[in-house]
């Protein structure tokens, strides 16, 4: 089946990303990398499966999850067993606790209405510990109650295809 992927770039943030991460994606590509370069391969052939190589550790670097985050992510989800992920996470914190802007633990329940009532809005699991994550996180909650004020009481179409052609 083909199949037709779209991406809008912010350019300067992605160029900008891969020189702060440079040794990571040069280790990881196994080559010298440049944002230009990566953009331009990008335009000719799979950005994902064969610029990226599907690695979910620079996919969630450029998408603004954190390194570390990213890179946690991805090798979570190379271990072969749903045991072998369990301790990853125990011996690493991550156990995926999800809190609201006061830091208040949420239920399953509580999420699951959240994502119903906010189904747009991204949302990421992370180290709640680390200074990166907390940097995100201060930079996420500014950024979603911007996104909620814009698209409140709006049709969620409409209003992204006019934040796109204007």
């Amino acid at each position: 089946m083909d199949r037709l992927t779209v991406a809008i770039v912010n350019k300067k943030a992605f160029i900008q990303m891969v020189q702060q991460y440079h040794q990571d994606f040069q280790i990881i590509l196994n080559r010298k990398i440049y944002g230009e370069d990566l953009l331009a391969e990008g335009k000719s052939t799979s950005f994902l499966s064969h610029v990226l190589m599907n690695h979910d550790g620079l996919i969630g670097i450029l998408l603004g999850y954190g390194r570390d985050n990213a890179l946690w992510y991805h090798q979570k989800y190379r271990l072969h067993s749903a045991q072998e992920r369990a301790e990853f996470c125990e011996k690493f914190d991550l156990g995926f606790r999800l809190t609201d802007e006061l830091g208040s633990v949420w239920s399953d329940e509580e999420y699951a209405k959240f994502r119903e009532e906010w189904p747009y809005l991204p949302s990421f699991r992370a180290d709640p510990t680390s200074l990166e994550a907390k940097h995100l996180r201060k930079q996420y909650l500014e950024t979603r109650e911007v996104i909620r004020q814009y698209y409140a009481g709006k049709d969620f179409l409409e209003a992204t295809l006019k934040l796109l052609t204007s």
